[in-house]
C-alpha cells in the first residue's frame, strides 16, 4: 500500500503523464472555446482538465507498476 502510494506522488510530480494530461486538457478546452463560443477564452471549460490530467496520471502509475 505505502508503495502504491509513493509511487502514485512520484506519478503526480515527476512524470510525464501529469504534463500530457494538462497540455491535452488546454488544447481541448481552447479549442471548444474556439469552435462554440469564438472566444479564445478558457472560461468554465477549464474543468475538462480534470479527465485529462486523471487519465495520463493513471498511465504514469500503471507503467510505474510495470517497473
Amino acid at each position: 500500500m505505502i508503495e502504491a502510494v509513493e509511487s502514485l506522488l512520484y506519478a503526480v510530480f515527476h512524470g510525464w503523464g501529469f504534463i500530457l494530461g494538462l497540455a491535452a486538457a488546454a488544447l481541448t478546452a481552447w479549442l471548444v472555446s474556439i469552435t462554440f463560443f469564438e472566444s479564445y477564452n478558457f472560461g468554465i471549460f477549464g474543468i475538462l482538465a480534470i479527465p485529462f490530467v486523471a487519465l495520463g496520471l493513471y498511465v504514469q502509475y500503471q507503467l510505474e507498476l510495470k517497473n
